[in-house]
This record gives C-alpha cells, sequence and structure tokens, in this order.
C-alpha cells in the first residue's frame, strides 16, 4: 500500500532513519512499555493511520476488543520456528489469555506444545497482525521476509488448532483454506505494504494438517 497520505509519510520520513535512537520516550516507558526501537515507534504511529484500533469507541460496539492486546519487540520463544531463528516481530496483535474461561484455558494448555502451539509468549496467544519496520540499505525487503516468516508460523498455529479440535477432515478446518487469517504490515523509508497471510492446499492435496510439506 503504497498511497499513503501526506501526514503517514511525514511520519514515516522522520522517525524511520534514525538508526541510533532505540529508546522510547519517558512517557512511553511510564505506560508499561520497555524501551524498544524506532521501529516500533513507527508501527504505533504509523500504523494506527491505516490500521485504526478505534478501543475506546469500538468497546462500546464490539465487547470482545477488550480480548485483544499488543505486543512490541517480543521473541516467539515457545514456537516452533521454520527456519534458522525465531521470530521476534517489532509489534504484533493478538488475543490475550481473558479470551478464553478457565475451562477452555486447561485444555487449551494441556494442548500446547512447540507444534501445536497456542502461546507464542507467556502471554501471546495466536496472533492476528504482524508488524516490521526496517530502514537503511535492507528497508522493506528484509521486513517482508521477517513478516512472511511470523505470519506463516501463525497461519499454521491457527489450523493445527481446529485440526486437533475438529478433525482434518472437518467442514471448518476446511474452510479456513483460502481465507486471510494474519495481516502483515512491512514499513520502509517511504514505504507501507498490507498483506493478507492465508494458506492452500499445496500439489494435489485437498485435506490439510497444518504442516509445511502441505500448505503453501
Amino acid at each position: 500500500m503504497t498511497g499513503l497520505n501526506d501526514i503517514a509519510h511525514t511520519y514515516a520520513f522522520y522517525l524511520l532513519p534514525q538508526p541510533d535512537n532505540f529508546t522510547l520516550p519517558s512517557w512511553d516507558a511510564g505506560r508499561g512499555y520497555n524501551p524498544v526501537s524506532v521501529y516500533a515507534r513507527m508501527n504505533l504511529s504509523v500504523g494506527a493511520m491505516f490500521v485504526e484500533v478505534g478501543a475506546p469507541i469500538a468497546a462500546d460496539y464490539f465487547p470482545f476488543v477488550g480480548y485483544i492486546g499488543e505486543k512490541i519487540h517480543s521473541e516467539w520463544v515457545r514456537c516452533e520456528s521454520m527456519g534458522a531463528s525465531k521470530p521476534n516481530p517489532d509489534f504484533a496483535v493478538r488475543l490475550q489469555r481473558s479470551a478464553f474461561e478457565a475451562g477452555e484455558q486447561g485444555k487449551l494448555e494441556n494442548y500446547a506444545t512447540p507444534q501445536g502451539l497456542l502461546l507464542f509468549t507467556p502471554n501471546l496467544c495466536l496472533p492476528f497482525l504482524v508488524c516490521e519496520a526496517k530502514t537503511g540499505q535492507v528497508r522493506i525487503d528484509k521486513a517482508d521476509t521477517q513478516n512472511i516468516h511470523s505470519a506463516s508460523i501463525a497461519v499454521r498455529a491457527i489450523l493445527r488448532l481446529y485440526n486437533a479440535a475438529y478433525g482434518r477432515d472437518h467442514e471448518r478446518t476446511q474452510a479456513l483454506l483460502g481465507h486471510i487469517l494474519v495481516f502483515s504490515v512491512p514499513h520502509g523509508n517511504h514505504v507501507v505494504n498490507l498483506y493478507g497471510r492465508y494458506a492452500i492446499a499445496s500439489g494435489n492435496n485437498d485435506k490439510l494438517d497444518g504442516t509445511a510439506e502441505e500448505l503453501e
């Protein structure tokens, strides 16, 4: 998505080219955030211009927004990686534990393993938006690559959860194919892209169990 308005373009230009500025202002730290890179500030400032959170307003109409939380620069320590390293997105939006009742939490935690993923971090459940921001020579290409890795793991986790709950042939599991499950947003110096990530069965397979070999 390259058609940013003038305000968003100004944020992108002045916030991203600051590789030595790795700490958020003290008032951000006071709200409970750990000191993080300017990339995270970029995601919060520019991202909100086209992915509006609107929690104070939306809560009146959609009570479930209270179950949604955000995480800044947190490594997904519990996941089975698809590469040499584990994802560490600059910004992610996900479900909180409070989205599930106590009985549901118990069942899900019994299911949870690095392969049957539920909690990506101690408090991060099933992210559905991941953001990366990069500047300099690597620019948006590296952000794209990191987002593909993170989003693919998140999509696979949803598919495996449905497979465990309903079975691979159930209509609810099959209905996930071809539907966007995770959004990813890479930021460059002057460009912001928005992608919808979904899975399809690879080759001649019309079924799936969430393995990398059976999904594209």
